[in-house]
């Protein structure tokens, strides 16, 4: 009977579609898979292009603090035990002047503790008495100085770092 094997096919069809197995006449794994495969290099070329990303974001971030103009200061924690900090400087007509990002920058902290601080930079060193300058006036001097220094950096290290609370830190040369 011509008519049965029809309506078996049919019926059969029907099940199928209904399970899901076929589509416009294709089965369901054939189209999923061919759209796997069209989606992989769309899914490589997202991965390879945000690892791109994150990794020269991570590379101009270093090179901005850390390329040139960078000074290694030396406080004495609470504990007495040395900490080691890189920071940006400003030099302005024989004044040095530092910015702590917060006021919770543990060197900073420091200081608070124990003004005497050693400063390395450009091959020397010297030690300083930290003097902060915690009013609107020594925050923008401070800016306005490491904005000059620092340039482009210093306008990239804003887009990752809120200044608004950072304090200014005057180094007065300590006497011997």
């Amino acid at each position: 009977m011509p008519g049965t094997r029809l309506a078996a096919a049919d019926s059969r069809y029907r099940l199928a579609s209904k399970l899901g197995r076929f589509q416009r006449g294709r089965s369901a794994g054939l189209v999923a898979e061919r759209r796997v495969r069209q989606g992989a290099p769309l899914v490589k070329v997202t991965l390879i292009a945000v690892t791109a990303l994150g990794v020269a974001f991570g590379a101009t971030t270093w090179w901005a603090l850390e390329s040139w103009g960078v000074a290694v200061i030396e406080t004495k924690t609470p504990g007495g035990t040395v900490r080691s900090t890189h920071v940006w400087y400003a030099d302005t007509n024989g004044e040095l002047w530092l910015e702590a990002g917060t006021p919770q920058n543990a060197w900073f902290q420091d200081v608070q503790q124990n003004p005497g601080l050693i400063l390395k930079a450009n091959g020397r060193f010297a030690r300083y008495i930290a003097q902060p300058v915690d009013d609107p006036s020594g925050h923008s001097r401070v800016r306005s100085l490491i904005r000059e220094k620092y340039g482009f950096r210093d306008l990239w290290v804003g887009l990752i770092v809120d200044t608004s609370r950072s304090v200014a830190v005057r180094l007065l040369p300590e006497e011997r």
